[in-house]
């Protein structure tokens, strides 16, 4: 048979060679016919959400110990569902009560609406986590029946293949035989590409109908850089692809000697790698990976998928683990940077219609005192535990900074009076992810301790390009000139004042763009750990010489394409 090739979406990179081994999609049988006794189906509707949220937490706690504490975070989202009086329980009661259905029929009834809600939802976000619906729908009609759900029980080194990777399958596999991940759905932001990029497995979502094309005896080759897969390839490029493989995995090894080396160029400039995190135990995993602090503790993250604000002494907690765990590594913490983007229970945030441009991070800090305070105390308090470094998010003015600041030095001031131990000097810094701050940073260099740039919004910002919306995705670049000249410019602005300037957001682990970094003096990139060590090894390739050359042809340039053929290495000769 001729080799066929089927094109996805590169969701992990690597490149992976094995037979495919199938996980069909469980589909449990709804039974239709109405109830009399209204008060036993109640009751065991209730019992079954018990029961499958005490399986879910269990799953929570098993998913930290194998991916870490950010990725194990879409379980307490499924057990936040199944625990929602006014969305789910109440509805799924009303049907029992007032319609006779039974308890799966009502459930499958709620689910689906609250799926359906999701799906057409404007945020590929709440789109990607429509699959968690379906996948809590499985588990507790599965409780309601009595019926167990199939297990995984490979053995083999294989690629699993199957419709939609669901949170509660990848706690059944054994990831040591899993060498790839092919999914019939799904894309950047699915359970599948948090747990496969999280693990290092090459990953491609988005093949339709996947497993009709591919034999479970027959060798498959997944390219989760290009984000391919090739059936019924030739012996020859089997082979080939394995060899990829192998380099792939040799690489992985050679990568180990840089744990402990200096990050820096072969002319001997040095920059700080650090690592991003979501929460205090995820830091030993950064400083395991090579971290040389911690660029961006999201602390956001303490707050979401919950029903009540996390306290003071929870917080001091989080942030005293990462403290301690760092020891004399910098630590910056963002203060909460969330709105209506990121939705929060806890806070009461109205609806709006732009959430980016709006009531979010510290626009919301500083009209709601008390939770930003709260916040503020736990982080000064933790202070006397490691090298602490405190950095506000979507800092748009003067004003804005100086009235966040002035909060800080007023419960400080607070703190001291109650006795209580803080460091006497802590860095703070600002996120630089605004035009109209990175067009004013020469005057916020002056009130700042450091800068980190984030990529992310930056350019979201400077292109009005939602990043998010797949109609206008091949407009966001953080290769337009217009971005670059701004980032030149907040770094100038950090220099000139002698203040570092950083880069926390995706482009800071982009290994393409590090001559560039380079070249514009960058001190310190932050990244998800797993990168740190691949861009210590490119680090130590490059020459400053080069590097500053590089950066006078990219702003002579004055489109994104030539800017990032150069930076790929593919400029016209």
């Amino acid at each position: 048979m001729d080799k066929q090739e089927y094109k996805g979406i590169p969701i992990s990179p690597g490149m992976a060679v094995e037979k495919p081994y199938f996980i069909e999609q469980e589909k449990k049988e709804i039974p239709n016919e109405k109830i009399y006794d209204v008060k036993a189906e109640v009751g065991n509707f209730i019992e079954a959400c018990h029961k499958t949220i005490t399986k879910i937490e269990k799953m929570e706690k098993e998913a930290k110990k194998r991916v870490g504490g950010k990725e194990a975070e879409v379980f307490a989202v499924h057990a936040a569902i199944l625990k929602d009086q006014y969305s789910f329980i109440s509805p799924v009661q009303q049907k029992i009560e007032c319609e006779k259905k039974n308890a799966s029929l009502a459930v499958e009834e709620q689910l689906k609406f609250i799926e359906k809600t999701m799906s057409e939802s404007d945020s590929e976000l709440f789109q990607a986590r429509a699959s968690d619906i379906r996948d809590i729908r499985n588990q507790l009609i599965s409780e309601i029946l009595h019926s167990e759900l199939g297990s995984i029980p490979t053995k083999e080194p294989c690629i699993i293949v199957t419709h939609e990777l669901t949170p509660s399958m990848t706690m059944k596999m054994d990831f040591s035989y899993v060498k790839g991940i092919v999914s019939e759905v799904g894309g950047p932001t699915s359970h599948a590409a948090i747990i496969a990029k999280s693990l290092g497995i090459p990953a491609v979502a988005g093949i339709a109908d996947a497993m009709e094309h591919m034999d479970t005896e027959e060798m498959i080759i997944l390219d989760g850089d290009a984000g391919n897969i090739i059936i019924h390839a030739s012996e020859e490029e089997i082979e080939k692809a394995k060899d990829d493989v192998r380099r792939q995995e040799e690489e992985v090894h050679q990568l180990k000697k840089y744990i402990g080396c200096p990050s820096k160029t072969r002319d001997g400039k040095t920059i700080s790698l650090y690592g991003n995190i979501g929460n205090g135990a995820e830091a030993r995993n950064a400083l395991q990976e090579g971290a040389e602090g911690i660029g961006l503790f999201r602390s956001e993250f303490l707050y979401l998928n919950r029903d009540t604000l996390p306290s003071e002494e929870e917080q001091f907690q989080e942030y005293k683990k990462a403290l301690e765990v760092m020891g004399t590594k910098r630590v910056i913490v963002r203060t909460l940077d969330i709105g209506g983007d990121k939705p929060q229970k806890a806070i009461d945030i109205e609806e709006e219609s732009n959430p980016f441009l709006g009531f979010r991070a510290i626009r919301l800090c500083l009209k709601r005192k008390e939770l930003f305070q709260t916040q503020l105390r736990a982080l000064l308090r933790a202070s006397e535990y490691g090298n602490l470094a405190i950095m506000f998010p979507m800092i748009s003015s003067i004003e804005e900074l100086e009235a966040a600041k002035e909060e800080l030095q007023n419960v400080a001031d607070a703190l001291r009076k109650e006795g209580v131990l803080i460091k006497d000097k802590i860095p703070v810094g600002m996120m630089m992810e605004i035009p109209s701050a990175a067009i004013l940073a020469n005057e916020f260099a002056k009130k700042v301790d450091f800068f980190s740039i984030g990529t992310n919004d930056l350019t979201q910002y400077t292109l009005a390009v939602d990043r998010g919306n797949e109609a206008v995705s091949e407009l966001y670049t953080i290769y337009h000139p217009a971005v670059l000249k701004l980032i030149k410019n907040i770094a100038e602005a950090a220099h000139k004042e002698g203040i570092e300037c950083g880069i926390c957001g995706e482009a800071g682990g982009d290994r393409r763009l590090l001559p560039l970094w380079i070249g514009l003096g960058i001190d310190e990139l932050s990244t998800v750990p797993k990168s740190i060590l691949k861009i210590r090894k490119s680090l130590a390739k490059l020459d400053c010489k080069k590097c500053n050359k590089l950066v006078d042809k990219v702003f002579k340039m004055n489109t994104a394409s030539d800017i990032k053929k150069l930076l790929e290495g593919k400029e016209e000769k």
